[in-house]
């Protein structure tokens, strides 16, 4: 079995990351999903295991502390990482993809330099503001933290393999799959999958 396309998906707060990467997941059961580690609690509708696994800053602290995590970061208050496990038990995929911020990419790219990352804009400013706000689920200093790193993410945005501007879900998870089904169409990985 050759190595899986690991495709690195980021993008501000309210870009509409995840909703993108679950959308494709569903269009592509076979591909896999590194399910990040957590200490910020569940918003509505999240289930711990499927969109997240959520712990105690003293777990997360364990699992970094024993090389547990791949990567690792402290955003918004909370921190966040990617379970070496959770990879070692996705090796059979074609596809394994992570929703992550731009420390996250970085650290993944360095890992995995074949990574490809994939940096997602919302259409403007003003449509970022309005969908974080929209959402309800920050208070209004979240709200302008979550803001000011969006500005950040969006400054290391030119370290991408590819960009997209998320202007509808259904035009980006097409463009999205395209990206992921042309690397998977290159060459050198095609010799690889050959040579099995």
């Amino acid at each position: 079995m050759s190595k899986p396309l690991w495709v690195v998906v980021s993008a501000p707060s309210g870009a509409g990351k995840t909703t993108l990467v679950k959308k494709l997941l569903r269009k592509h059961p076979a591909f896999g999903f590194s399910t990040s580690v957590t200490t910020r609690p569940p918003r509505a509708g999240e289930k711990n295991g499927r969109d997240y696994h959520f712990v105690s800053e003293k777990e997360f602290l364990r699992l970094r502390d024993t090389g547990k995590l791949l990567e690792w970061a402290k955003i918004h208050g909370s921190y966040y990482g990617t379970p070496r496990i959770s990879l070692k038990s996705r090796r059979k995929r074609a596809v394994v993809l992570f929703d992550v911020n731009r420390q996250g990419a970085r650290a993944i790219k360095k890992a995995s330099p074949e990574a490809v990352s994939v940096f997602i804009f919302s259409p403007g400013w003003k449509t970022l503001k309005s969908r974080l706000s929209g959402r309800g689920t920050e208070s209004k200093s979240e709200l302008r933290r979550r803001l000011s790193d969006a500005k950040r993410e969006m400054a290391a945005a030119r370290r991408y393999d590819y960009w997209m501007v998320n202007q509808t879900v259904s035009g980006s998870v097409k463009r999205l799959e395209a990206i992921v089904l042309a690397e998977l169409s290159r060459p050198a990985r095609m010799e690889q999958g050959n040579k099995k």
